[in-house]
């Protein structure tokens, strides 16, 4: 193991403090993240603040580091959506996070419930300038649509098959 990606983001739960434990006990790097879930898991501050603002708040996250810790996320996610299309504050949520990965360099990755709405996710972002081969697309390995993933490949975006053992989900060798 060289590597640990952890995408627990804000309103989650997050616990950079624990994470920076766990990296220097392991002696593996372990990457925080950045951003909103999906909406049942947003923050107050998404229902208030516009897409600019937002972006802001993961920006200053990104550059400053989260809260007082100066921890620096490595990356935008997990950003969610619930369905084929993200709800109003989903889109506005992908947005931001969008246009903060433009702002900094970093990657993002999503959050696609049950697989379904990546292609949505991938147009939002291609549409606030994020290039597709920055984006990863999350849990595509529960949609049963090779022409999805087909797709998301094509124009550029990492398809993740990132839920193999969840067999409550679906059955690996569906997978």
């Amino acid at each position: 193991l060289s590597l640990v990606v952890e995408l627990t983001c804000r309103g989650m739960g997050r616990d950079v403090r624990a994470l920076a434990r766990i990296s220097r006990e392991a002696g593996v790097p372990v990457v925080a993240a950045t951003g909103w879930y999906y909406e049942p898991f947003h923050t107050p501050e998404v229902d208030t603040a516009d897409v600019a603002q937002l972006a802001a708040v993961l920006v200053r996250e990104i550059e400053d580091g989260i809260g007082a810790t100066g921890i620096r996320p490595g990356v935008l996610g997990e950003i969610g959506s619930h369905g084929d299309l993200p709800s109003p504050a989903e889109a506005k949520v992908l947005r931001a996070a969008g246009r903060a990965a433009l702002a900094t360099g970093l990657p993002l990755a999503t959050h696609a419930q049950l697989g379904r709405g990546g292609l949505a996710q991938l147009d939002l972002l291609a549409a606030e300038g994020l290039p597709a081969e920055r984006i990863c697309i999350g849990h595509q390995d529960l949609l049963d649509d090779p022409g999805v993933h087909r797709e998301l490949a094509e124009r550029g975006a990492y398809v993740a098959f990132d839920t193999v053992g969840k067999e409550s989900y679906q059955s690996d060798r569906t997978r």
